[in-house]
């Protein structure tokens, strides 16, 4: 039998122990040419990319990560999951965990989200602040982030929305 979100035990989670911390490498985009690699820096959009450029191996963070946006107009506090390599702006932050998986980041993005509300221009997110900030997170019997329910819960809600879509589809056939 499968969890529901309300069956489940939930525990908070210092995203410094959650995560190995490391910084982006980009410190002056404008010297990169264009190319096909995505740089991330402070937006929500696009998964963080704000432009192509050409790959520099110097400034690549490799994928598989969730990267902490920790400064910018707008976007400080988004957190994205990175699926692919990228090149980060150094006011990007990025959190590994051997654990992580494209599901379970969906899960884990979502509720970083949160707290965004507890940054402004004059409280920034650096990283000393977000290895402090606490998620509060799905966990196991042993009070371990429960990993694979996260990952579940999103496989189920990215099959229901398909479900959603198919039924959709079937009904508006002409």
């Amino acid at each position: 039998m499968k969890k529901s979100i309300q069956d489940i035990q939930w525990g908070e989670f210092e995203i410094g122990k959650l995560f190995t911390i490391e910084n982006c490498k980009c410190s002056n985009v404008s010297l990169l040419e264009s190319g096909n690699m995505p740089y991330v820096g402070a937006t929500n959009r696009n998964n963080g990319a704000l432009k192509f450029v050409k790959s520099n191996e110097k400034l690549i963070t490799k994928w598989n990560c969730i990267a902490f946006i920790c400064d910018g107009e707008g976007s400080v506090c988004f957190s994205i999951y990175n699926y692919e390599d990228f090149i980060g702006s150094t006011t990007v932050k990025v959190g590994r965990n051997v654990n992580l998986n494209r599901n379970n980041a969906k899960f884990i993005t979502t509720i970083a989200n949160t707290v965004r509300n507890k940054y402004n221009f004059g409280f920034k997110r650096n990283e000393t602040h977000l290895k402090k900030e606490k998620l509060l997170l799905p966990k196991t019997k042993t009070d371990e982030p429960d990993f694979e329910f996260m990952e579940q819960f999103m496989l189920q809600k990215e099959q229901e929305k398909l479900d959603q879509y198919q039924n959709y589809i079937y009904l508006n056939e002409a």
